[in-house]
């Protein structure tokens, strides 16, 4: 399984690098799209870090994978402020507060949002299940290698 999430994280990651790439050539002239899109990269690059760290187990390479993950797994969007990023795939619930409370569903490839200062009518807040998933089976991995730790420990 650390496999898949490594090369899940890899693949994330380059696909959002070219998913903001794109943006640039297309936009290059809007400097707000420009610094947003920078800080963007800088979350893919991040990912493929985790992805490569991970793949060759050393110190911290769990604790970034870890941070990644979370970083993804919540989407938020309230006045004046929105954020959503996800590196790969993500299969995606979610509330909506605007005039009435609705539940949506959806599914994204490599998504980056963040959003300061403009209306962002209403209130949101989702979950990435992908990441979600991916969290519990970092952490079943983590206690099965300090199990089998302790067990060789004594």
């Amino acid at each position: 399984m650390i496999k898949v999430i490594s090369i899940f994280q890899i693949i994330g990651g380059i696909i959002g690098i070219a998913f903001i790439s794109i943006t640039f050539v297309k936009n290059w002239e809007f400097e707000p799209v420009l610094l947003v899109g920078i800080f963007s990269i800088c979350f893919y690059i991040y990912s493929l870090f985790c992805g490569i760290t991970l793949l060759k187990p050393g110190k911290g390479s769990f604790k970034y994978t870890i941070v990644n993950q979370l970083l993804q797994v919540f989407h938020i969007s309230v006045p004046e402020f929105s954020f959503q990023y996800v590196s790969g795939l993500s299969m995606n619930v979610g509330f909506s507060f605007m005039d009435k409370t609705t539940m949506d569903f959806g599914a994204g490839l490599s998504v980056f949002k963040f959003v300061l200062n403009q209306d962002t009518r209403g209130f949101f807040i989702g979950l990435n299940l992908v990441a979600l998933f991916f969290l519990y089976q970092l952490r079943n991995i983590r206690r099965a290698a300090l199990r089998d730790f302790a067990i060789l420990k004594d």
